[in-house]
């Protein structure tokens, strides 16, 4: 039960943005202790983090929400720190390499890219090549987008109309 509360306070802040315990507490049904809980050991995992938000629904010219008493609530998001993942964009005629936080902002900014090339030892060989590059060097996971079709579970591109290279490959 404790996973499945924690994917559903993550979700919800996906959704959200930034959001207060409290608020994702009543958005998910959960009690404002459970959701603190959660959110207090996602916290110390590093996947999520506490700010200062002036965007706070109903916040007047002072720094204060209207019709609010007591402490105001330390708002919640995803963390943008910490780079956990590296993207992957493999287009028709580019690839490109962004390493993320996860929590991103709504710009695409990729940090490397090549030309793709006709065959997957060659894009295998730039790929390999172009990554040496990257700061970072240690990921929680690889995000991969492909154009066409692609069979997850197995691993596997089932029909990519732009890349015939990428068939029965990942």
């Amino acid at each position: 039960m404790g996973r499945l509360n924690k994917r559903a306070l993550l979700d919800r802040l996906q959704v959200m943005g930034t959001a207060s315990r409290a608020s994702l507490a009543k958005a998910i049904g959960l009690s404002q202790p459970t959701a603190g809980k959660i959110a207090d050991q996602l916290i110390a995992m590093g996947v999520i983090e506490e700010v200062d938000s002036p965007e706070a629904d109903g916040e007047n010219g002072e720094g204060k929400v209207a019709g609010k008493v007591g402490r105001p609530g330390r708002m919640l998001r995803l963390n943008r720190a910490p780079v956990r993942f590296l993207a992957i964009q493999l287009g028709v005629t580019e690839t490109s390499l962004a390493p993320l936080p996860l929590g991103v902002s709504g710009e695409d900014h990729w940090a490397l890219q090549f030309a793709t090339p006709n065959s997957a030892d060659a894009w295998q060989r730039q790929l390999q090549k172009i990554s040496a590059k990257l700061k970072h060097k240690q990921f929680w996971g690889v995000l991969v987008s492909v154009p066409g079709i692609v069979d997850e579970n197995n691993g596997r591109v089932l029909f990519s109309p732009n890349l015939h290279w990428t068939r029965a490959q990942i």
